[in-house]
């Protein structure tokens, strides 16, 4: 069981670091995926930038997500240009993985923006959607992969909803000392 995210965070760090990741970005998926994406970046002295993913909606709801989405972008980004993918091992970080469907679009955009290696690390996720994920990404790095699994909170002792002050705060904090 983590701590919180942060703590997920190092103990991810800590199992990265002694891979070969040669010139890595840390892309997190907000807003879960920052607290540990940070302690990440951190350990790693990799640059740190956000991936605005979305789900599946249709005709409204897909509107209504994407103005989500830029709304969002805005609040956490603000005028940081993004990191460029192109020739970087990209590393995808969340704060856990349910079905995978967020992560696979997120591998796609840094795919299509010519990342030399996609990575997923998370530190749980069931599974079945860690040997799915393995075919798509080039490595998949997980602490815990239960083959009984409900959903990601359980797996923490805090696992608030992160608002967007908390967010846009480690973030600022982040690329301050960068």
């Amino acid at each position: 069981m983590f701590e919180d995210r942060s703590d997920a965070g190092r103990r991810l760090a800590d199992r990265l670091a002694v891979l070969d990741l040669h010139d890595p970005v840390v892309y997190a998926l907000p807003r879960g995926g920052v607290p540990v994406a940070v302690r990440i970046a951190e350990r790693l002295h990799a640059p740190l930038d956000l991936l605005f993913v979305g789900g599946s909606g249709a005709g409204r709801s897909a509107r209504r997500e994407s103005t989500e989405l830029e709304r969002r972008r805005i609040r956490y980004r603000g005028a940081r240009p993004p990191v460029p993918a192109t020739g970087r091992v990209a590393l995808v970080v969340d704060d856990g993985i349910a079905t995978g469907a967020t992560i696979r679009k997120a591998l796609a955009e840094l795919r299509s923006q010519g990342a030399a290696l996609a990575v997923v690390a998370v530190p749980v996720a069931p599974a079945r959607v860690i040997a799915e994920l393995g075919e798509v990404a080039d490595r998949v790095v997980v602490l815990e992969s239960p083959e009984d699994f409900w959903a990601i909170g359980p797996f923490y002792q805090d696992f608030h909803q992160l608002s967007d002050d908390e967010t846009v705060d480690l973030l600022r904090e982040f690329w301050a000392g960068a």
